[in-house]
């Protein structure tokens, strides 16, 4: 490790926005599905290449293709027929809401001068990002732009080669522990985000 400040790599949803598994669990339970099961589906490691999620993020089907398939599956988790369109459309609108604070610090990090780069499971390109309330980067890596989704462990590698950086010299935060897996196995530290105050407390401790 060198006396370089180590580059951060930074999840966007449910790190620099509300939590997107509580926007779920809300949504669900609005349009009469049942969350637990909804997601144990989508979620479920034998669709972990195939599920409408991962085709989303990695950018093989378009939001009409995303809606097409995800409509059934939630419908089959409720009494009745579902509007994907519309429990998308109120995902959308919880997951756009970023964390000011979050924001905040990355920025300061940024204009430090420490490198920053946005690691994203993305739902269509980054056009769609609310970048009027995000942090600047040194880079961006959204997943259906890059054909790399986390937890892969290539989307860790592309970001720090892109910081040209070892990954021992960076620090990954994200709010889902599987993500956190690979990117320690690449020897990153790795910081699991559940509470705003731990993780800029974790940042304090970390740049100073």
């Amino acid at each position: 490790m060198t006396n370089t400040p180590p580059a951060l790599l930074i999840d966007f949803g449910g790190v620099i926005t509300e939590s997107v598994l509580g926007s779920f669990e809300r949504t669900c339970r609005t349009h009469g599905v049942n969350p637990d099961g909804f997601i144990a589906e989508v979620f479920a490691a034998d669709h972990a290449e195939d599920s409408p999620f991962a085709l989303l993020e990695l950018g093989r089907i378009s939001i009409p293709e995303f809606i097409d398939q995800v409509t059934p599956v939630l419908s089959r988790h409720a009494e009745g027929e579902v509007d994907g369109a519309a429990w998308l459309r109120e995902v959308n609108q919880t997951t756009q809401q970023v964390d000011l604070q979050m924001a905040q610090a990355v920025q300061s990090l940024t204009d430090r001068g420490i490198q920053t780069a946005l690691v994203s499971n993305s739902w269509g390109p980054s056009d769609n990002y609310p970048w009027d309330r995000m942090p600047e980067f040194t880079e961006v890596l959204v997943s259906a732009e890059v054909g790399i989704r986390k937890p892969d462990p290539e989307i860790y590698l592309l970001a720090a080669s892109k910081l040209g950086r070892p990954p021992g010299e960076c620090v990954f935060i994200g709010d889902v522990e599987v993500n956190l897996i690979p990117a320690r196995q690449l020897g990153m530290e790795a910081v699991l985000h559940t509470q705003r105050a731990e993780t800029l407390a974790r940042l304090q401790q970390i740049y100073g």
